[in-house]
């Protein structure tokens, strides 16, 4: 193996623990060996991580640092690493074992066991909105003079708890998760007040002694054998860093460990009889856990996994545990060189794919060297700014957008580390080929913005050139057809956006002017459209909804250059004052609607010349999803999708929507009039938009509606965004159906999404008053949702048009 500049010493797979297990395990770990590697040879990962199972340590990977002279210990089993909030998970246990001895409650108020804390909050805050972080008590950062450094040097403790005193709830205890270390500071503080011994003494005694973590201790006592930590030099390779002051950081991120104690107490903890039942339960309850992080791994068998993991990082220290549960495996990884979360995220779970053997098939090179199939910007970003070759590296890379979600995260990763140390010019290289990349998230525009702040000289600091979103109303009829009830033509009014040079940018809400429950997005209304030609993308709302509703993933598609236009459905759309039956059952006129606008569009003298006519995509939600597909040949039976529901049992689309809940009733009043049979007689027609090159149906609905032989016909590259949460159109009878008919289609899932999640971001108002519409997981935003969904997208019809 050759390098220009050698960053690591030793990369150790310790053939003791193959000799134990078998050829299989042998197998295995020199898998996770290929696994790590990459993360290694790049410069992103250095320390020790080993993988157990039932109790048993079997894989171990051990990296250390030579960083431009300086002496560096070796990284041994032994060594000793900062973990920093990993003390979470530790510090609760040691409340829950307090709990089982009636030493306190985690029903008791702060107040009970620290009678002279003087917060106005103590008496409504409980150690179980500490230990699941819902206390509103916010993190270290808003202390009131931790800018200018005070809590980086010792102060009298009593100072220290009267500034935590003196700071302002975020919301009230129990609503809201917020992350705080100051939080896990005063559970510290209840366990020196009912044990009469210090935080490190009580730990020693109830945990680290009792589980045999010998190595294992409170930073602030002063361990021996703690090893270096490590920040980018300013001229390449590696330098020492200052420790901090723990003061803050005691009880939520003050604890030092070894991989092995890590391996005993996560061990121990799920599969031993450390804790009781009841406490497990209350550790791991799925929406309050103490101190963990719980969710579920798809592998690439489709199989589940429930997990259980917590991240912490203190500067350079960084620090993972993961625990599958129903394998009882165990990772640990202990880091001494900056490695963010998603790096350590994305390292440990292809260590676990490599041990299960899901991960991609490594292959051989001429020598017999096993190659890894894992390859990132960020891995290579990083070894370039070690061997100083960072200006040339990023030049190369950012020619080319990033397109791929998975790659922007591990970007984004470094760019926030490179933005906590002395490289926050390279964090601004970063940001800006990130916002270039995904010009519609708002959240990377910020980062940029504040990073230009610590930052002004910074030689990219340059604003990126702006594209606003010109927003013109169509009020466009088809006079081949009737509005419901009357004879005058239909109405198709039509959002158009469009790239739009500099005006006067207004928020777009949705409700009332004065209690408005969406925000919608950002328009220049009638603003000078930006010359050029641009592809055309075709919109569908879903049911009872409104062609603004999306306005979320047109402003994206604009400011990436596309021209977009939403149709509002008549009899089927909330800008309407009345809700028709009719448009909420007839819905193949839903294509036609969409036909008929792209030919409105291309007649027309002042649109058709914006338009590039050739390259056309159409995109729907719900039961605009239905409407793509339908656009891109789909043939309707309702006679079928009435059959099919009759058998069906959860599919909730089979059902009339809380839009309209009476609309059969409603419907069987008019059935037999003569617009609706009219309609039934266009029902099996095959509507297609003209030059149509892709298709994106997110959450789609009724894709039973259809007759199977019109879908496998549709030969158009066709998306399907799901997600996992949607419980109104799930995808296992929607999505994955249609995409088994298709000849060229694919699903995505959004994790965490439900089906509302595809609507615009709520109001706060909205939340109080639609919860239906504007409950999200609390594990992730609406507006996070949004990102991921867009990241999909855009490489999809960039792909394609």
């Amino acid at each position: 193996m050759k390098h220009s500049t050698v960053y690591f010493l030793a990369l150790l797979l310790l053939p003791a623990f193959f000799a134990s297990a078998g050829t299989d395990t042998n197998f295995r770990c020199a898998s996770i060996h290929n696994a790590v590697k990459p993360f290694i040879e790049n410069g992103v990962f250095a320390g020790n991580l080993s993988l157990s199972q039932n109790g048993k340590v079997v894989c171990r990977v051990s990296a250390d640092v030579s960083a431009n002279g300086y002496s560096i210990q070796a990284i041994k089993r032994d060594a000793v690493f900062p973990v920093a909030s990993l003390s979470k998970p530790i510090v609760a246990s040691l409340i829950l074992k307090l709990q089982e001895v009636g030493a306190l409650s985690t029903k008791d108020t702060l107040a009970k066991h620290l009678p002279h804390f003087d917060a106005p909050w103590a008496d409504r805050v409980t150690l179980h909105h500490l230990l699941s972080n819902r206390s509103g008590l916010a993190n270290h950062f808003a202390l009131p003079e931790w800018p200018q450094g005070k809590y980086q040097q010792p102060i009298p403790h009593d100072t220290l708890l009267n500034d935590i005193a003196k700071v302002t709830l975020q919301h009230e205890p129990g609503s809201h998760y917020v992350y705080s270390n100051l939080g896990y500071l005063l559970l510290g503080e209840v366990v020196k007040s009912v044990t009469k011994a210090s935080l490190g003494e009580s730990l020693e005694n109830v945990v680290f002694a009792p589980l045999g973590m010998t190595h294992s201790g409170l930073w602030s006592d002063g361990k021996d054998n703690i090893v270096n930590e490590y920040l980018w030099g300013p001229r390449g390779g590696w330098k020492v860093n200052t420790s901090l002051n723990t003061q803050v950081f005691n009880g939520g991120a003050g604890i030092v460990s070894t991989s092995d104690d890590l391996h005993r107490f996560v061990d121990t903890l799920h599969q031993g009889n450390f804790l009781s039942t009841q406490s497990r339960a209350e550790m791991f309850d799925d929406e309050t856990p103490y101190g963990w992080n719980i969710d579920d791994k798809r592998l690439a068998t489709g199989e589940t996994l429930r997990v259980h993991h917590y991240n912490g990082q203190l500067q350079g220290y960084s620090s993972f545990i993961y625990y599958v549960v129903d394998s009882n495996i165990s990772i640990t990884l202990l880091n001494n060189t900056s490695m963010g979360f998603e790096h350590k995220q994305l390292l440990v779970e292809n260590v676990l794919d490599a041990f299960l053997e899901q991960g991609a098939v490594l292959e051989q090179d001429s020598d017999n060297e096993t190659k890894s199939p894992f390859l990132s910007p960020s891995l290579l970003l990083n070894k370039a700014l070690l061997e100083q070759r960072w200006d040339e590296t990023f030049d190369r890379l950012s020619t080319v957008s990033l397109v791929q979600p998975e790659q922007a995260l591990l970007v984004n990763d470094l760019a926030m580390q490179l933005n906590w140390s002395a490289h926050a010019d390279k964090a601004i290289d970063l940001f800006q080929w990130l916002v270039k990349s995904f010009p519609a998230h708002e959240g990377l525009k910020q980062r940029l913005e504040e990073a230009c702040i610590r930052t002004p000289k910074a030689k990219r600091c340059n604003k990126p050139e702006s594209i606003n979103v010109g927003m013109q109303v169509l009020p466009f009829k088809d006079e081949t057809r009737h509005a419901w009830r009357n004879h005058l033509a239909r109405p198709m009014t039509t959002h158009l956006f469009y790239p739009s040079g500099k005006g006067n940018v207004e928020q777009v809400t949705l409700g009332s002017s004065q209690a408005p429950v969406f925000n919608a997005g950002h328009v220049v209304k009638n603003g000078t459209p930006l010359s050029g030609k641009y592809p055309l993308v075709l919109m569908s709302h879903g049911t009872g909804g409104s062609a603004l509703q999306m306005l979320w993933l047109a402003e994206a598609l604009v400011k990436q250059g596309y021209v977009v236009a939403a149709v509002n459905h008549h009899g089927n759309t909330a800008i309407e004052d009345i809700k028709y039956p009719e448009g909420f059952l007839l819905w193949w006129e839903r294509a036609h609607d969409l036909v008929s606008v792209q030919a409105k569009l291309a007649n027309s003298q002042n649109w058709s010349k914006l338009i590039d006519h050739e390259r056309v995509a159409v995109i729907g939600f719900s039961l605009g999803g239905y409407t793509a597909l339908s656009a891109l040949g789909g043939i309707t039976n309702k006679e079928q999708f009435d059959a099919y529901c009759q058998k069906a049992t959860n599919d909730f689309s089979c059902q009339p929507q809380p839009e309209f809940l009476t609309v059969l009733d409603a419907f069987e009043k008019i059935k037999n009039n003569e617009q609706v049979l009219a309609s039934q007689q266009r029902q099996k027609k095959r509507f297609l938009l003209a030059n149509v090159k892709a298709g994106v149906a997110i959450a789609p609905a009724i894709l039973h509606a259809f007759e199977p032989d019109s879908m496998t016909a549709i030969e158009t590259p066709t998306l399907f965004l799901t997600g996992t949460q949607d419980t109104i159109a799930p995808s296992e009878p929607n999505a994955i159906y249609a995409n088994a008919l298709l000849q060229q289609s694919e699903v995505k899932s959004i994790e965490q999404a439900g089906h509302y999640s595809f609507l615009s971001t709520c109001t706060d108002f909205g939340k109080a008053t639609l919860e239906d519409l504007c409950h999200d997981s609390e594990k992730v935003t609406r507006r996070d949702i949004h990102d991921r969904a867009i990241a999909q997208i855009l490489p999809f019809l960039k792909q394609y048009l």
